[in-house]
C-alpha cells in the first residue's frame, strides 16, 4: 500500500495590534490558515463487474437465454465466484436486422456480478471467453471498509497540517495557540474507470496472463484524498 500526503499550505499573518476600527478598540488575534492535503492508495476489495447474456444463434440453432445462464452459473462456480455475490440480474431485449432476413428480437439479461480479488475476475473473464460471451466489463471497484479509509485519510491530513503549522510558526519565533476553525472539505475517491480502461483492453491481459501467470494480472489502485482547513491561533 502506498501512501502519498501533499500539503498546501496558506499562511496570513494580522499584525498586532491592528489599527482599530472607530469605536473599536479590541484587538484582533492573529492568526495561520492552512490546507492540509493527504492521500493513500488501496487494493479494491470489491469488484463489479457487469455481463450481458443474449439469445443468440449457433449452426442455425438458436441458443435460448435458460441455457446461457446456466453456463454463466457454471462460470461463476469454475471462477470461485459465489452465486450469491450476483448483485441484481435484469431482463432485456433487443431488436436485430439479420442479414437477408427478417428482423427478430432476441432476449437478453444483464447482470452485475461482485468480486473480492482479482484473480476471480481474471478467472472469470476467461470463462465468459470460453462461453463466447463477449457483452462483458468492469463497471468500478471500491473497498469494502471505504467509509472508514476515508475517516483515516481526513485525519491524516489534519495531522499533518498541525505539523506544518507548528514548525512553520518555529521558523519565526511564533508560537501555536488554540484551534480556531476547523472544516472539512470535498475529499475524492478514483476508481477503475470504464472510460480508459474497456474489455478489449482487459483481453489483453489475459492473454499475457496466459503466459507470465494469472497473479500478474492487476487493477488500478482506489486513491482516496482529502483536505481539510485549520485556523490556529497565533500566541
Amino acid at each position: 500500500m502506498k501512501k502519498q500526503v501533499v500539503m498546501v499550505i496558506i499562511i496570513s499573518f494580522l499584525q498586532y495590534p491592528l489599527a482599530a476600527q472607530p469605536g473599536n478598540n479590541t484587538p484582533v488575534q492573529p492568526f495561520i490558515e492552512v490546507i492540509g492535503d493527504a492521500a493513500i492508495e488501496i487494493i479494491p476489495d470489491e469488484i463489479y463487474v457487469d455481463v450481458t447474456i443474449r439469445e443468440k444463434y449457433q449452426k442455425n440453432n438458436k441458443i435460448s437465454i435458460e441455457e446461457q445462464e446456466a453456463k454463466l452459473m457454471q462460470a461463476l462456480q469454475a471462477s470461485g465466484i459465489d452465486q450469491k455475490n450476483i448483485v441484481s440480474a435484469t431482463n432485456n431485449a433487443v431488436y436485430i436486422d439479420r442479414m437477408k432476413k427478417m428482423g427478430e428480437v432476441f432476449a437478453g439479461k444483464d447482470f452485475v456480478i461482485k468480486a473480492n480479488n482479482t484473480n476471480a475476475v481474471a478467472n472469470l473473464f476467461m470463462q465468459l471467453d470460453k462461453l463466447k460471451i463477449n457483452e462483458v466489463k468492469i463497471a468500478y471497484t471500491t473497498h469494502s471498509r471505504v467509509d472508514s479509509i476515508i475517516q483515516a485519510v481526513k485525519t491524516m491530513a489534519l495531522r499533518t497540517a498541525d505539523t506544518k503549522v507548528q514548525y512553520l510558526l518555529d521558523a519565526v519565533g511564533a508560537k501555536k495557540g488554540n484551534v480556531i476553525e476547523i472544516s472539512e472539505m470535498p475529499y475524492r475517491v478514483s476508481s477503475y474507470s470504464t472510460d480508459t480502461d474497456n474489455t478489449h483492453k482487459y483481453y489483453q491481459k489475459l492473454r499475457q496472463a496466459k503466459i507470465i501467470g494469472i497473479e500478474q494480472v492487476e487493477y488500478k489502485l482506489l486513491k482516496i484524498e482529502a483536505k481539510i482547513y485549520a485556523r490556529y491561533s497565533i500566541i
